[in-house]
């Protein structure tokens, strides 16, 4: 989808609830799809409504997020955010005939919430402890709306008109006290405001055409998308150094076009399948700062930034069904162009940053049945993940004058392989699946923390993006589902792997150059998962989940262990034609994010409480 633009994937959160009909995850995709993806792609299935007439359905939804604490916030008079209430009414309405298909589907978020508390503690050799912590605190509104049209031209061909408008306006308002430990004195005190609004409009039309024979059909696809992205921060600071003010503007563009073709032959034992893709994406960034007294903004960055990304992709996909195997084999060749250009004012950076690359991503499958209850399958499958602009962005964050996030323009792309061996055993009530795999991973990218001298005055530390080398992953995962009794259902999964991280070294180049080290790490760790689902008198459904995630290593240092327990009922009412709902997620707020960080002359220990814990009651009626 073209909506994957700023922040990677926030464009799936475009896509209301209410709408999805179910969820695919596939780890091993075939060449047919992207190569974008560690881990593989998630297949998102749309509710279709096929009833002629009117109908649809309008639904009511109330939460309450934050309802407790998991840390206690430092001493400043705002403090962060909790038990905030969410409201979001949605509308969705379908028109059919026996030609046409009107569709309109809306949503609207009214909440207060926490995206980010973020606490830092940051212990340096010579002695000194300082705790900070920054709180998100959102106010926000946002209205998505999406409508269009199918037209059945005839019985063999289809065309869909489609568009969507996504606007979402916050402000966020923080605190952030620098407290020492060592004499719990706070030597600054740090009030910013950020304003930002976002919006995405997207317009699209697919086209389909069905052959004679079954399995035989070619479609076509292309969309425009205009994401903005503005984003205003009032900072105000305070301390023994200076006591003045500053303002940051960021206003980005993005322009996305994506055409695609894809086209499907069935064969006597099997089907063939070919395609093309091509997207460009333009995004244009505008800076602008005021300076206040003794300004902590970075001198000399330039004002403005132009990041392009032109890919063109073929592939072609053959599969091969007997009675006993499949074999499914592809290839996927893409070129990707990108062009990062710096406005000359910019010291930090050298050069402009243009490069191009081919890659070849095949994938294989070869599936054996046993017998009609074992399966055991082989799958080979490279991947890409690439840098997006808020990764590649040069402007720093100030939500943290002291645990600064920039971006780094001389990012590359991360490479996967993967191979996976796998055994699937059926029987009437369950299945067991188990598989082992391996992953190597070529320039993986992720924040590097490392300290920041240039300005005397504060204890800096820099999170810059950085390849950090070479990885594995290896293990073997295990998934168990079971129909424990008529009204009871569980399902469970297990991954345990071995994860090593290569020693490296590299250059920093912002705010001036200096190297870091990945050491040579080697981690056992597991992630455990098991769900209980219940069908209960009284057209009443309730679902209890469980997750655990060992801790495991990272480069500079270690990830801790976190957990959830989910929970959710659902009963139908008024002759199955509304529902209401009640769930919560991370019941006991636990599922917070904590590292502890191994730098050069400094150890970190990073911790984000950020909103998980979230309760939500519902009320859907279809008409």
């Amino acid at each position: 989808s073209s909506l994957t633009g700023f922040g990677n994937q926030k464009g799936l959160s475009n896509i209301p609830a209410a709408n999805i009909e179910r969820i695919e995850i596939i780890n091993n995709p075939s060449a047919k799809y992207d190569a974008n993806g560690f881990a593989g792609i998630v297949n998102i299935i749309y509710k279709k409504e096929k009833q002629t007439g009117f109908n649809g359905d309008i639904g009511l939804s109330f939460g309450l997020g934050a309802l407790s604490k998991r840390k206690e916030d430092t001493p400043t008079d705002f403090g962060s955010f909790s038990v905030n209430p969410k409201l979001i009414p949605s509308v969705n309405l379908n028109y059919r005939t026996k030609k046409l298909n009107y569709f309109l589907q809306t949503e609207f978020i009214v909440q207060e919430a926490l995206p980010n508390n973020e606490f830092t503690t940051r212990f340096y050799d010579d002695g000194r402890t300082i705790i900070s912590q920054v709180p998100e605190n959102r106010r926000q509104f946002r209205s998505i709306i999406t409508g269009g049209v199918d037209y059945e031209i005839s019985e063999k061909d289809n065309i869909t008109f489609s568009g969507m408008y996504d606007r979402e306006k916050h402000i966020d308002t923080s605190q952030v006290a620098f407290i020492n430990l060592n004499n719990n004195i706070r030597n600054r005190l740090y009030t910013w405001k950020e304003e930002e609004i976002t919006s995405f409009i997207n317009a699209s039309v697919a086209y389909k055409h069905d052959f004679a024979q079954a399995g035989h059909s070619l479609s076509a696809n292309a969309q425009y998308t205009r994401g903005l992205e503005d984003e205003s921060y009032f900072l105000n600071d305070s301390s023994a150094v200076r006591v003045g003010r500053d303002m940051t503007n960021i206003r980005a563009i993005e322009h996305t076009t994506s055409l695609s073709t894809d086209y499907a032959r069935a064969l006597s034992s099997g089907r063939m399948e070919i395609g093309a893709k091509a997207r460009f994406r333009r995004l244009p960034v505008d800076y602008t700062i005021m300076r206040g007294n003794e300004s902590i903004i970075y001198p000399n960055l330039g004002d403005f930034s132009k990041w392009s990304e032109n890919l063109y992709a073929v592939y072609g996909n053959y599969v091969l069904e007997k009675e006993r195997y499949d074999i499914e084999a592809g290839l996927r060749a893409e070129q990707t162009e990108v062009s990062y250009e710096l406005d000359p004012d910019n010291i930090y950076y050298d050069t402009n940053d243009n490069y191009d690359y081919f890659e070849l991503f095949p994938s294989v499958r070869f599936t054996y049945k046993l017998n009609d209850r074992n399966k055991l399958s082989a799958f080979y499958n490279r991947r890409v993940d690439r840098p997006g602009e808020p990764e590649l962005r040069i402007f720093p964050k100030y939500d943290d004058p002291e645990l600064l996030k920039v971006g780094n323009p001389y990012l590359r792309p991360q490479f996967t392989n993967s191979v996976e061996v796998a055994h699937r055993y059926s029987w009437g009530s369950g299945s067991l699946f188990s598989a082992v795999y391996h992953r190597e991973i070529n320039g993986a990218y992720q924040r590097i923390f490392s300290i920041d001298d240039s300005n005397p005055d504060y204890d800096i530390v820099n999170r810059i993006y950085q390849n950090t080398g070479h990885s594995t992953n290896t293990g073997f995962e295990i998934l168990y589902s079971q129909d424990i009794a008529d009204y009871w259902k569980l399902t469970s999964s297990i991954n345990l792997y071995r994860n090593v991280i290569d020693a490296f070294t590299g250059t920093l180049l912002f705010p001036f150059e200096r190297s870091f080290i990945i050491e040579n790490t080697t981690d056992e760790a597991g992630d455990f998962k098991i769900t209980n689902t219940f069908t209960l008198p009284w057209e009443l459904e309730a679902q209890i989940t469980g997750l655990w995630y060992s801790a495991r290593n990272i480069p500079q240092g270690e990830e801790l262990s976190r957990s959830s327990i989910d929970v959710g009922f659902k009963k139908s009412i008024w002759d199955k034609k509304g529902t209401i709902t009640l769930s919560a997620t991370d019941l006991f707020n636990r599922f917070g994010l904590r590292q502890r960080i191994n730098g050069q002359d400094f150890r970190a220990l990073y911790e984000n409480y950020y909103e998980t814990q979230i309760i939500r009651a519902g009320i859907n009626y279809k008409f």
